[in-house]
């Protein structure tokens, strides 16, 4: 949901009014399906006016999803945080996304692929 989309960017540093909010979900998700996939996730947050993304705040990012505290993010805790921001993922698209931001092929993104990431897409 919306609201939990917000809980998110407050747990990132972001608090955008109602305004702003709208105007970058809708700039996000411009066909309003309600999906927020990583890369996504990535432009929501690259779309609030900011000189640098803090290293800790990639860090707390990376906690988000990194549920297991493995220092990689696997599809599963992928799928998991995303439907817990209300968006409907099937396990083959929370795939998808990890092998999108999988640069050694391992299954899973590491925190330096999450940054590289986060850096193409500011």
């Amino acid at each position: 949901s919306a609201k939990q989309v917000r809980e998110a960017l407050k747990w990132l540093g972001e608090e955008p009014n109602d305004k702003q909010f709208l105007s970058v979900m809708n700039e996000v998700d411009t066909h309003a399906k309600g999906v927020m996939d990583f890369q996504r996730f990535i432009r929501l947050m690259a779309k609030f006016d900011r000189s640098m993304i803090t290293e800790d705040e990639l860090v707390n990012a990376f906690k988000i999803f990194d549920k297991d505290k493995s220092g990689t993010i696997d599809a599963i805790e992928l799928q998991d945080v995303l439907c817990k921001l209300g968006f409907t993922v099937t396990p083959l698209q929370a795939e998808e996304m990890i092998q999108a931001a999988d640069e050694d092929k391992s299954g899973e993104c590491e925190y330096g692929e999450f940054v590289r990431k986060i850096i193409e897409n500011q």
